[in-house]
């Protein structure tokens, strides 16, 4: 199933912003709203999606409760310095 164009994305765990940015390419019209622990990293995803929302958060506590999303997607960091920490997923 697709998005609609004017879908509703969030980027969980979006570090600077990399599948938001692709997904901004390939469907402007998308809303996305980008979401990090890493205020440094939301920075960089700001200069790289200019018209999306951030949330410095490190869970859903900070997002609001409405509108929902059409979608969620992520690519979360599997590490905490050097040992591996799933307990994220």
């Amino acid at each position: 199933a697709g998005v609609r164009s004017r879908g509703r994305i969030l980027d969980f765990c979006c570090g600077s912003g990399v599948i938001g940015a692709a997904l901004a390419h390939a469907m402007p019209e998308l809303r996305i709203s980008m979401l990090d622990a890493d205020a440094v990293a939301l920075v960089a995803a700001r200069v790289n999606v200019p018209l999306a929302s951030v949330v410095l958060s490190d869970a859903w506590a900070a997002l609001p409760r409405k509108p929902r999303f059409d979608a969620i997607v992520s690519n979360p960091p599997v590490h905490h310095g050097l040992l591996s920490d799933m307990s994220i997923l």
